[in-house]
């Protein structure tokens, strides 16, 4: 009958769980460690991104500045009036020959404090058309000397959204100003990418959108909101914002030279697209690693159980009597130590039941001979009474009675001395059988010591596991080192591709940073080395931690089949023993009697005898005797029926054994 788990539902159970639960729990604390990284990546990318292009913008206005002052420059020797055609014409070279030199400039021109406006290249401007009034004058005046940046604004001969860059001319005579389409400065945000379906966004410090992968050019912000209030209030920061119920996060800065705001927007999903492949690889890795333990547990869960079925096998044949089965196991550990044993065991027995069963068909012939002695006897006696009844026949036949009844003592004495020694070889192989048993017992004190061996494999498993997870840890701290590289690899491309870009053809600059990209990428094929290291290190420290599970399982196996099976076998020896006992003494009980009874019959011949030479006086004696005579034969004659059962009962015990 079986009782609860079996022992190999139990080591599947113990296996699994020591190989799939460490797994779990290192591929989820990683991949949540990971993700968090990325997260901090991504913004750290994001904010490097969005420094570079706060930088490249600030380059920008200032080349152009630049470009503005030396225009102002080549103006202030000029007299600017509607009256004076060769100033004005000189004027107008000077702006065509600007224009022609500087493309980045939509239009280049100037107005006078008294209306007029010139610019280049030539554009029919709106009938009634005053400089004075449009806001980049406006604000150069109230800003004297300083090139101003304004908001976007649609220009009023072409009608693109521009800005523009002004300053005032010398003496306050006009102001000079040059316009820079919205389509520039938004192909210059465009050339951002921005990591995990990022985008970048401008915007002035009142709210008008520069260029935006959402909203229109020229278009106005609801400054309501609280995170644009923190944008507009500060330098830089960041904050989360909800956009049709998905969450973004929002990093912003403020562009030092125009007071402009520069936002990078990422998608808060775009972080767990980011960590999708981490999150892949790590399952695919649990998924064949608990592959490959699954199969590895399996056989060595079958190198345990196959010969435990062997031995199962054995002891029950054994139970059943049949002595000349040998458990057939080969390997070398406790377990084949428990099939030598019972192997030892079992020819033991079969040495012990042989010397029994020898012994019993001694004893079967013995009372036999001690039966058929008894019957002469009896038949010697009556011959004795028959001859009192004849006594006047003569004294030749009374000695002939007597001469026959003295050999029928002597084989009866001979019958006795036979089974006399049968019952000492009897009580011989008992007492072999009582230190075969002992022996037996000894060996159930090996299997104990099984158990031992079991708490030493337990605690080596358990280093293992804890070694296995610091060396997780170090796997984890590269993976941080590879992707700081990695983001540092990405800002120098991306400040690779704005030199590149402002170089044109010479692009000298590129080669530096490529040169800085290559070391970075050095590195990072270095910190993969290190990791591949420590996964080889984990994969040895897994093998240490099977063979470990390996030996507890032979030990809590060896130390239960060897409890079991043998506490049920030595259990049956012991019943055989008490009832092979029990039969020796009452072997020795009939010898006593049958040995009183013997020298009854001897004195009661020796009495025939003297009466044979006294017949005449002794005729009532020797009735007497004969009579008394009888009497013993039928008590040796029971005692030889008693002994013959007990060695048929002996050799029945004997015959449950195949010998």
């Amino acid at each position: 009958m079986r009782f609860g788990v079996r022992i190999i539902d139990r080591l599947y159970i113990s296996f699994l769980a020591i190989l799939l639960i460490p797994s779990l729990v290192i591929g989820v604390v990683s991949y949540h460690a990971a993700q968090k990284q990325v997260k901090s990546d991504l913004r750290s990318a994001a904010n490097s991104s969005l420094y570079l292009f706060n930088q490249t913008l600030t380059d920008f206005f200032e080349s152009r500045q630049q470009d503005v002052n030396n225009l102002v420059l080549s103006l202030g020797s000029q007299r600017i009036s509607a009256g004076n055609g060769l100033e004005t014409n000189s004027v107008t070279a000077l702006l065509a020959n600007f224009a022609s030199t500087h493309p980045g400039f939509l239009h280049v021109y100037v107005g006078t404090n008294n209306g007029y406006f010139i610019q280049r290249p030539y554009v029919t401007m709106p009938s009634g058309y005053n400089p004075k009034q449009r806001p980049w004058y406006q604000q150069a005046m109230a800003k004297a000397g300083q090139v101003v940046v304004t908001d976007p604004y649609r220009d009023a001969s072409t009608g693109h959204m521009v800005v523009t860059l002004a300053k005032s001319l010398p003496g306050n005579q006009g102001v000079v100003g040059a316009d820079i389409t919205l389509s520039d400065l938004m192909q210059m945000v465009k050339q951002v990418q921005l990591p995990g379906g990022g985008f970048l966004t401008l915007f002035t410090s009142t709210g008008s959108v520069i260029a935006d992968s959402e909203l229109t050019s020229g278009a106005h912000l609801n400054m309501a909101q609280s995170g644009l209030k923190s944008v507009m209030n500060g330098s830089q920061g960041a904050f989360v914002e909800n956009v049709a119920g998905q969450s973004r996060d929002v990093l912003y800065q403020t562009n030092p030279l125009t007071g402009w705001r520069l936002a990078a927007v990422i998608p808060q999903r775009g972080y767990t697209v980011a960590a999708v492949p981490i999150r892949n690889t790590t399952l695919w890795t649990l998924a064949i690693s608990t592959l490959l333990g699954v199969v590895l547990i399996y056989l060595i869960i079958r190198s345990i159980t196959k010969p435990l079925g062997i031995l199962v096998a054995t002891a029950r044949s054994i139970g059943q009597g049949d002595l000349n089965v040998q458990a057939k196991v080969s390997s070398h550990d406790e377990v084949g130590l428990l099939a030598q044993a019972l192997n030892e065991m079992s020819a033991s027995l079969r040495n012990l039941a042989q010397n029994v069963n020898s012994t019993a068909q001694q004893v079967a012939a013995a009372s036999q001979e001690l039966a058929a002695g008894s019957e002469q006897t009896v038949q010697s006696v009556q011959h004795v009474a028959d001859l009192m009844q004849e006594l006047s026949s003569g004294s030749a036949t009374q000695q002939q009675g007597s001469e026959q009844a003295s050999l029928a003592m002597q084989q009866m004495a001979a019958g006795i001395q036979s089974v006399a020694d049968s019952a000492t070889t009897v009580a011989e192989n008992a007492t072999g059988m009582t230190e075969q048993a002992q022996r037996g017992n000894d060996r159930m004190v090996t299997a104990v010591r099984s158990m031992e061996a079991m708490s030493v494999s337990v605690n080596a498993s358990a280093q293992q596991v804890d070694t296995l997870a610091q060396r997780s840890q170090r796997i984890e701290e590269m993976s941080m080192v590879i992707t700081e590289i990695a983001a540092q690899t990405n800002l120098l491309a991306l400040n690779a591709a704005i030199e590149a870009a402002r170089a044109g053809a010479e692009g000298r600059g590129f080669a530096v940073v490529a040169s800085e990209v290559r070391k970075l990428a050095q590195q990072s094929a270095d910190s993969a080395k290190s990791i591949t290291q420590v996964v080889t290190e984990i994969t040895a420290d897994v093998e240490h931690l099977v063979l470990s599970a390996q030996s507890v399982q032979q030990g809590v196996s060896a130390t239960v089949q060897t409890i079991h099976e043998s506490a049920a076998d030595f259990s049956g020896i012991v019943s055989t023993s008490h009832q092979i006992a029990t039969e020796i003494q009452g072997v020795s009980v009939a010898m006593e009697q049958m040995s009183a009874t013997s020298e009854q019959v001897s004195a009661t011949v020796s009495e025939i005898s003297n009466i044979a030479t006294h017949s005449a006086e002794q005729v009532q004696n020797v009735a007497a005797a004969a009579e008394q005579q009888m009497s013993a034969m039928e008590e040796v004659s029971a005692s030889a029926g008693a002994l013959s059962e007990l060695a048929e009962h002996l050799n029945s015990l004997v015959g449950q054994f195949k010998l």
